[in-house]
């Protein structure tokens, strides 16, 4: 298989396991350092807007506020350190700036949505069960927030309250950045579906190869996923990335980058996305002709 070379755009020096970074809703990322436990808002490009001491808890980022919840104390300030309000939510563990005005919380099984300017509740509801582990992933279309877990639901305000879906029997990984679809997994990383935000219903669905475990996924433009696989158990941690069609989850290309990468991030910048290790982190571009583009001067027959 020929491979797609991408561009090293950006890097940083700042070391993160996988769960240590959780990409921001305006651009950038929310990396929390393993060697002096402060959370970092860097920008588009890698550079740090904002630091966060490793004490104040669980901290969530739009790019223009910071939110942290300590001991169930949930305060959002703007990138100058100043207090924009500050309430005790009881129960609350988990905070979430959606970049589009709303302030996302977790108490357990209830999920809640405020106004990020004055804290003001626009609505609650129970998800029945606790998600177990939660990832945050906005909509690049603007409708939906996720909450990913062992169970994931999507949601959004409205102006009766918030209205919460469930998502079904998968793990839901990102949102298609034009198309009303989202992309999930199941939990043992053995298949990848693309399915319809309305009702579910798969329109892609791709199974894993044997041997391959799928450790990560999400749309880098409109017409492309990156799937991330474990190739083997053996310790030796080696990945495979391949560009998929958003469309139909059928393999475009496999990325093949100067060095080893590992630990696939989104990006709300179009056609980029982000690896991290323990040596740093790593923006990369989409560049070069993908396996079956034609060559300049020539018509694709299919």
């Amino acid at each position: 298989m020929l491979r797609m070379r991408p561009r090293l755009i950006a890097e940083s020096c700042v070391g993160a396991a996988s769960g240590q970074v959780r990409p921001v809703a305006g651009g950038g990322w929310l990396v929390t350092d393993p060697d002096d436990d402060a959370t970092r808002l860097l920008c588009r490009r890698l550079h740090a807007r904002a630091t966060v001491d490793g004490g104040c808890g669980v901290v969530s980022s739009d790019g223009t506020h910071l939110g942290t919840v300590t001991d169930g104390v949930v305060t959002v300030e703007d990138l100058h350190g100043r207090q924009v309000w500050r309430k005790a939510l009881e129960g609350v563990t988990e905070c979430h700036l959606d970049g589009r005005g709303v302030l996302w919380t977790l108490a357990g099984d209830r999920l809640g949505a405020r106004e990020t300017a004055t804290g003001r509740l626009i609505g609650e509801a129970l998800l029945g069960v606790h998600p177990g582990w939660s990832t945050w992933i906005d909509d690049p279309r603007g409708d939906w927030t996720g909450l990913a877990g062992d169970r994931s639901w999507l949601a959004r305000p409205t102006t009766a309250g918030i209205a919460v879906r469930p998502v079904p029997d998968v793990t839901l990984t990102d949102l298609h950045r034009t198309e009303p679809r989202y992309l999930a997994s199941t939990r043992d990383g053995t298949r990848l579906t693309v399915r319809d935000v309305a009702t579910n219903a798969v329109a892609a669905d791709k199974p894993t190869d044997p041997g391959a475990c799928l450790l990560a996924s999400t749309a880098v433009s409109e017409s492309l996923v990156l799937a991330a696989y474990n190739l083997d158990d053996h310790g030796t941690e080696l990945e495979r990335h391949l560009l998929l069609s958003a469309a139909t989850l059928s393999v475009r290309s496999a990325v093949r980058y100067p060095a080893p990468q590992r630990d696939v991030h989104r990006s709300a910048e179009p056609g980029t996305w982000l690896t991290s290790d323990a040596e740093g982190l790593r923006l990369w571009r989409l560049d070069g002709l993908l396996d079956d583009d034609p060559l300049p001067g020539q018509q694709a027959l299919f």
